[in-house]
């Protein structure tokens, strides 16, 4: 599994009440998707209008580090999210790697967005 199909399974996961145009509770909230592998927190902000009206809401997906969590590293120590949603109008979702062995976890609990096979990739060149 990618990490744009993980992504897309999280976003299809979440309730639809997160992009409406209401307003969240203003708290993060755990949902479990993929048969209870999968932990994600919401936050979804208090104001009612997303900032550019007329559009629907932003949506930001936070990825914690190695041998670290959603709930312990990136919502318990308060890394402004919860400001920022607020300020932009925008949902945050921070999954938690996913239990057990996945083709997006590694063997130290790091999320695999290089790839499975990232040598088979073309070589990047820097900007000049």
């Amino acid at each position: 599994m990618t990490l744009k199909t993980l992504a897309a399974l999280l976003l299809a996961g979440v309730s639809a009440s997160a992009f409406a145009l209401t307003p969240g509770s203003g708290t993060w909230v755990k949902e479990t998707t993929l048969f209870g592998l999968q932990d994600a927190y919401t936050y979804v902000p208090k104001n009612a209008a997303p900032a550019t009206i007329g559009q629907g809401r932003a949506l930001m997906l936070t990825l914690h580090g190695c041998a670290m969590t959603a709930s312990g590293n990136v919502i318990n120590k308060k890394y402004n999210w919860e400001d920022t949603a607020e300020k932009y109008g925008m949902v945050v979702i921070a999954p938690t790697v996913p239990s057990g062995t996945t083709s997006t976890r590694s063997y130290s609990g790091c999320w695999d967005w290089f790839g499975a096979n990232p040598a088979a990739r073309p070589a990047m060149k820097p900007f000049s």
